[in-house]
């Protein structure tokens, strides 16, 4: 009885095995997309000045737990950046996935020029430090055995962490589709139009007039423009399936902010976009276990029929009794 509760236990952690490539990638894109955002960028243009005042962070009122506003902005600016590389290199992710969590409320909640991936980036982070806590490797990119723990509190405190973490990105993409939906020029099938001709947000690079020109099309622009909030809502709802459709999600989505990239781009709000999906929809890339496997049956592998044989012969000669064969009673 005892040895079919341990199997058991195994096949349901089998299900929530979080010890794969694709959840540290994620978590890598979310840390890789604020590492540009502040090498790239000065604390001082983080920060709008008011009148002839100097640009400071906005410590008021949750602002203040920011690392922005403890001392020296562009200090803190580059603290915060030797902490984003602890967790680029994978170090400790139990610890250090609570640090990338401060990195992203310290960048969220001080500076005024936001462009959505910072809120993003403090949700993904939440879950992912919460999911963290039954994660007992020192080093992410080096693969062990007993990475997540079986059972126990802490790993249900990280299997529900990571559901909700799918749900949280699903509703980024449903908030987002259906929020387009109730404006006139995403009815119409004109934004796409108009938002590659923005002046601040249009178009640019080599790909500028080639896009300007296949946006001027009424139809390519009907279909990029209603396009979108399909892809947006089809990955909301292919988040929350079975592992195959989370990797369609995925490619959905990496698809969808690739061309945003491309067209308007936005790289630090795509990368915490495609990382945080690819986060969420992990266990759809990670090997599944079967129930077999797990259980002794037909899908062990022959390692572990050679050692139970060995097992078996042992025990026999012991008690000095023939080993039944398989089949007989």
């Amino acid at each position: 009885m005892g040895r079919l509760t341990s199997a058991v236990r195994k096949a349901l952690s089998s299900s929530h095995d979080l010890s794969n490539r694709a959840f540290d990638i994620g978590r890598t894109l979310i840390a890789l997309a604020q590492l540009s955002l502040l090498i790239s960028t000065p604390a001082d243009n983080m920060f709008v000045p008011v009148g002839e005042a100097p640009a400071l962070a906005r410590c008021e009122p949750l602002g203040v737990i920011s690392a922005f506003c403890w001392g020296e902005p562009e200090l803190a600016r580059w603290l915060l950046v030797v902490a984003l590389a602890l967790v680029v290199i994978g170090f400790a992710p139990r610890l250090t996935a609570w640090l990338h969590l401060y990195v992203s409320l310290s960048i969220a909640l001080a500076i005024d020029l936001p462009e959505g991936g910072d809120q993003a980036a403090v949700a993904a982070t939440a879950c992912i430090a919460i999911i963290s806590v039954s994660d007992n490797r020192i080093w992410v990119w080096r693969r062990s055995e007993t990475t997540y723990r079986l059972g126990g509190l802490l790993y249900g405190v990280s299997w529900a962490a990571h559901w909700l973490l799918r749900f949280q990105m699903a509703y980024i993409y449903l908030n987002s589709s259906i929020s387009k939906m109730s404006v006139e020029a995403w009815q119409d099938g004109s934004a796409v139009y108009y938002v590659s001709r923005m002046e601040y947000f249009g178009v640019s690079g080599p790909f500028a007039d080639v896009l300007r020109d296949l946006t001027a099309v009424p139809l390519l622009a009907v279909a990029a423009t209603w396009g979108t909030m399909m892809i947006e809502l089809s990955i909301a709802v292919l988040i929350l399936c079975s592992r195959p459709w989370q990797r369609i999600g995925f490619l959905f989505s990496a698809g969808l902010h690739i061309m945003i990239i491309t067209m308007i781009g936005l790289g630090s709000f795509g990368l915490v976009m495609i990382g945080g999906v690819l986060a969420a929809t992990s266990l759809g890339w990670a090997r599944r276990t079967t129930a077999p496997q797990i259980l002794g049956g037909g899908g062990s592998t022959r390692r572990e029929q050679a050692r139970d044989t060995i097992n078996t012969d042992a025990g026999s000669s012991i008690t000095g009794e023939k080993a039944p064969r398989l089949g007989q009673s």
